[in-house]
C-alpha cells in the first residue's frame, strides 16, 4: 500500500490523527526516516509487517501497543497491554516531582504502571531512590523490564499491593507521587475504541472517579516526611472533589497546604500537597 492509502484506510476507520499514525507505522515498519517516507510516500510497498500494523491500527488498537514502545520524558519505554500507555499530560507530575525531591530523596510511586513515572525521575536524577507500587503483577513485570533497560533496577523496589490500602513497614518518603485510576465507572462505557486495549483496572476510579484517590488521602500523608509534598493526577473533570477531599485531609491534619494545578490544556489535573 501507498501512504496515501494507508492514511484513507486509517481515516475510514475512525483513526483520529490517520495521516501521524500511518507516517509512523510506515517509518517503523519500512525502516524510513521523515524524510525517506516524504520522498516515497507515491510508492507501493507490499510488506507484510506494514499490512499487519495497518490492519491492527485501523482495528483501533493504539499505535503504542502496535509498536510496543514510546517516549514519555524523552525517555523509551516498553508499553503493552498490561499497563497503561503513558500520555504527556503526566509529564507535569514528573516535572513537578523532579523540582521538589531534595538531593539523595526517596519517594514512592503508587500505581506504577509501566514505571514511567518513577523510573525517569530516577534517570533524571541519579542521587535519588524510589519505591513502585502497584496491583497488578502484570504491570510489574513490564516495569521491571523498563528499569533494567534504563538502567536504574538497583535504585527501585517493586512491591505488589493494593494502595487503598496503607502501605506495609514504617518508612518515610520525601516523596510520594500517583497516578491512579479515576475515571468514573459510568464514564468508561463510552470511551475511545482505543481505551478499551487497556487495562480497565488502572482506568477505573468507581463511581465518582474517586475510589483510590479518597483512601489515598487518608492515609499516605502519615508517610510523608515533614514538608514531604504528595502529587496526584486526576480526571480534568474532578478538580473539584479532589480539592474537598485534600480541603478535608488538611483539616484533619493530615495536610498542611495543597493546591490544584492544570494541565497544558488549562484543565485542572494535578494535586500539589505537603505535609
Amino acid at each position: 500500500m501507498t501512504y496515501r492509502e494507508l492514511c484513507a484506510r486509517l481515516h475510514e476507520a475512525g483513526v483520529p490523527d490517520p495521516e501521524r499514525d500511518a507516517a509512523i507505522l510506515m517509518e517503523e515498519a519500512l525502516g524510513l526516516s521523515s524524510a525517506g517516507l516524504m520522498a516515497r510516500r507515491n510508492e507501493y510497498f507490499d510488506d507484510p509487517r506494514l499490512n499487519e500494523w495497518a490492519r491492527r491500527r485501523a482495528s483501533r488498537e493504539p499505535l503504542q501497543y502496535i509498536l510496543g514502545r514510546w517516549s514519555f520524558m524523552g525517555l523509551d519505554f516498553s508499553v503493552c497491554p498490561d499497563c497503561l500507555i503513558p500520555r504527556a499530560d503526566t509529564e507535569l507530575l514528573c516535572e513537578e516531582a523532579l523540582r521538589s525531591l531534595p538531593r539523595g530523596g526517596v519517594f514512592a510511586d503508587l500505581c506504577t504502571g509501566s514505571g514511567c513515572i518513577a523510573l525517569s525521575i530516577l534517570k533524571l536524577r541519579g542521587d535519588c531512590r524510589a519505591l513502585a507500587v502497584d496491583l497488578s503483577p502484570e504491570a510489574l513485570a513490564v516495569a521491571k523490564k523498563n528499569a533494567k533497560e534504563l538502567g536504574v533496577a538497583d535504585r527501585v523496589t517493586f512491591l505488589l499491593h493494593d494502595v487503598t490500602e496503607p502501605l506495609p513497614g514504617d518508612e518515610s518518603f520525601d516523596l510520594i507521587v500517583s497516578n491512579p485510576p479515576y475515571v468514573p465507572t459510568e464514564d468508561t462505557k463510552a470511551l475511545e475504541p482505543e481505551l478499551y486495549h487497556e487495562p480497565m483496572l488502572a482506568l477505573d476510579g468507581g463511581g465518582d472517579g474517586m475510589s483510590v484517590i479518597r483512601p489515598m488521602l487518608t492515609h499516605v500523608p502519615t508517610r510523608l516526611r515533614p514538608g514531604g509534598k504528595l502529587l496526584i493526577e486526576f480526571g480534568y473533570q474532578s478538580g473539584g472533589l479532589v480539592a474537598d477531599l485534600a480541603h478535608e485531609a488538611t483539616i484533619a491534619g493530615r495536610l498542611a497546604r495543597y493546591e490544584i494545578r492544570k494541565d497544558l490544556s488549562g484543565n485542572d489535573r494535578l494535586l500539589v500537597a505537603e505535609a
